[in-house]
């Protein structure tokens, strides 16, 4: 179960370097569900 020389493990991007902002389904979803006083923390 080890790398066996495949290249080096593979890093699990930061959360912080992805933005809903320019994708408007999202951006959508965000003011529809702010409007119900919910928040969405994965969007």
């Amino acid at each position: 179960m080890g790398g066996h020389g495949h290249g080096p493990p593979y890093k699990i991007p930061s959360y912080e370097q992805f933005t809903i902002k320019g994708i408007p389904q999202l951006e959508e979803l965000e003011k529809a569900l702010e409007k119900k006083g919910l928040r969405d923390p994965w969007i």
